[in-house]
């Protein structure tokens, strides 16, 4: 796991003074790890996304421009997380006091790529043994709370240790949080970690300045928010899910933004309602909604007693049993059907079916259900079936990965 470089830089800077020279901008970037650089031909092999670069050579680079700004291009490029000057316990007067130029500062700010200095009676290896330190520690303390927080979404209890741990981290028991969710329809992008979502998401709620916690649990990409005002976060999401689709190139990751709750250990009902609306976004074909927009669907996907819900689909239940026993496909058919705004030609057209063949599943359907489905009311319950068949089926998947 990686660290916020303004949180790392927060930690450390009453310990040891790095003084920030351009790209603060870029504090949003995150640390995986601290490596000296000697600028011996292999360093940059072994340079990851995420590496925090320390040099002392410093005399040379802030003699030669062009040669510093290749530098920093050439990080930047490597996605590093910045540039720390070294001038040493042993450093010259001269090289102490040495100035960064102007063209350095503005190319940094313009990658937001942050570049400091250290200056003093310091030595190299105390200054990394620090970093290292917090970043296991950090490290330590994000897996611990990722599985608080994770139970919390299924069991709204916690001890006293876990409560404090939280509330060190930043998270206290008695707070507005809001959750958000993402998934694609496929169920796949969200399964495994992805360095670019935790990297954009840093960087979007660094800017803004709000606290955030970011993790992955049934498949879905979730950020829990310390936040009270649904429609900014609802605005916040609607951004995070355009910029997910760009950045996977995936038209069909959708998001469910859950109600408030003022308590941490009650995130489990927002974490319901997200989901609630996420499916409700799929169903609609849209990237994104909150749970306080579904209208009507609120009621239905607000309730925790899956009985009662299963009572919602029993209207469905002769044509399941057929599909069954005879291998046939009206429930798809069906499906299809009041998706399509009960058009035969384009049910056809999606099943790849000659038109007859969907009237004649049409006819049977009516005659196993005893009633007829153009009629308002009925569509509208077998539509509503459809949903709620989906929502439970959903909830069952979930419930097993669990």
């Amino acid at each position: 796991m990686e660290l916020m470089f303004n949180s790392l830089y927060r930690h450390i800077k009453e310990r040891i003074p790095m003084i920030p020279i351009a790209g603060t901008d870029g504090f949003y970037r995150l640390v995986r790890w601290v490596q000296l650089d000697d600028h011996s031909p292999n360093l940059h092999h072994l340079l990851r996304s995420g590496d925090l670069v320390i040099t002392a050579d410093c005399a040379d680079l802030t003699a030669d421009t062009e040669r510093f700004l290749n530098y920093i291009r050439h990080l930047s490029q490597l996605e590093a997380s910045g540039l720390i000057l070294y001038f040493g316990v042993s450093s010259s007067e001269d090289c102490g006091n040495a100035s960064v130029d102007e063209k350095i500062i503005r190319c940094c700010d313009q990658l937001q790529f942050p570049l400091l200095s250290i200056r003093g009676n310091l030595h190299v290896a105390d200054i990394t043994r620090e970093m290292c330190s917090v970043l296991f520690e950090f490290d330590h303390n994000y897996d611990m709370i990722d599985e608080i927080v994770c139970g919390l979404l299924y069991e709204p209890h916690i001890n006293a240790r876990s409560a404090e741990h939280l509330a060190r981290f930043g998270f206290p028991s008695r707070a507005d949080y809001i959750i958000i969710t993402y998934r694609d329809d496929e169920r796949t992008l969200f399964q495994a970690s992805d360095d670019r979502n935790y990297r954009y998401l840093n960087r979007f709620f660094y800017t803004l300045g709000e606290k955030f916690f970011y993790f992955r649990e049934a498949g879905y990409g979730i950020i829990l928010i310390q936040h009270s005002d649904e429609r900014k976060v609802t605005s916040y999401a609607q951004d995070i899910v355009r910029s997910l689709v760009e950045i996977h190139g995936n038209e069909n990751i959708r998001c469910g933004v859950g109600t408030c709750v003022h308590s941490v250990t009650d995130i489990r009902q927002s974490f319901r309602n997200a989901r609630a609306a996420l499916s409700y976004a799929k169903f609609k074909k849209m990237n994104c909604i909150s749970f306080q927009d579904i209208g009507f669907y609120k009621m239905l996907f607000s309730s925790e007693d899956q009985d009662l819900l299963k009572e919602y689909t029993l209207c469905l239940q002769p044509i399941i049993d057929y599909d069954e026993k005879h291998n046939s496909d009206l429930v798809r058919t069906l499906s299809v059907y009041l998706k399509s705004g009960k058009s035969i030609q384009k049910v056809a057209a999606e099943l790849a079916c000659h038109r007859n063949t969907i009237n004649y599943r049409m006819k049977r359907i009516e005659e196993l259900l005893y009633f007829d489905i153009d009629e308002y009311e009925n569509a509208f319950i077998l539509e509503l079936a459809f949903r709620v068949l989906e929502y439970l089926d959903q909830l069952k998947l979930e419930d097993l990965h669990h």
